[in-house]
């Protein structure tokens, strides 16, 4: 993993003449199954090395285009816990170091384009790399605490519901359980990335899910900068 707080999208040099054209990376992959449906993603990588993000196709690794923290970008071992085959994802190449965006990633968020083969700087915005404070705050037990908190009230409420016959508790409660995955995602980050990139994109992962769960107590701002 990099320490700059900066993200690479690897691809084809074919490809990068048409992301070149159109100043932007569209979202194309629907190779994830994410619960709320089928809908197109970028994908994203904090390593320098291209089979980190699990490209089988060497061509896809000509071209590495490093990203700048936005919103909109989420941490893949966390939000990838609402994908039911996020398992079978991450037989691929080094799935700790992924990151998905919904979005389309223009060129104004680009920091620098680099033919790796030719091992020539192709575009550069001249700026120095972001800090790893552009992800937000970093979570503390106190913030992961309330979180638990609203989960449990949240299952309460569907499991009542359960009992009253509703089938799409049923589903709210599948989710909150796997939101609870989310939140032990967190807590292994916690004690591994120590306030990085990783842990910060993971916590804003969690939050942007976290928020739609029935009985939720807002946490956002409450972690450590």
């Amino acid at each position: 993993m990099t320490n700059l707080s900066v993200l690479f999208h690897y691809t084809s040099r074919a490809s990068w003449e048409l992301i070149s054209s159109a100043r932007k990376i569209e979202p194309l992959s629907y190779a994830a199954d994410h619960m709320d449906g089928e809908f197109p993603l970028i994908w994203l990588t904090d390593s320098l090395e291209a089979t980190d993000s699990g490209i089988a196709d060497p061509s896809r690794g000509e071209i590495r285009i490093a990203v700048r923290p936005r919103a909109g970008i989420f941490y893949w071992p966390v939000w990838g816990k609402l994908c039911p085959n996020q398992e079978r994802m991450d037989c691929w190449g080094d799935p700790a170091s992924w990151y998905v965006a919904r979005d389309q990633i223009a060129s104004s968020d680009w920091q620098e384009v680099v033919d790796q083969t030719a091992q020539a700087q192709l575009y550069s915005d001249g700026k120095t790399p972001a800090e790893v404070s552009a992800w937000g705050s970093a979570p503390n037990a106190a913030d992961l605490n309330r979180i638990r908190m609203s989960l449990e009230r949240a299952q309460k409420t569907q499991e009542a519901q359960i009992q009253a016959a509703s089938a799409e508790a049923g589903w709210d409660l599948f989710r909150a359980q796997r939101v609870g995955l989310q939140v032990e995602e967190i807590e292994t980050l916690m004690r591994t990335e120590s306030g990085g990139q990783r842990l910060r994109a993971g916590w804003r992962s969690l939050l942007d899910e976290v928020t739609a769960l029935p009985g939720y107590t807002d946490v956002r701002g409450t972690g450590t900068v």
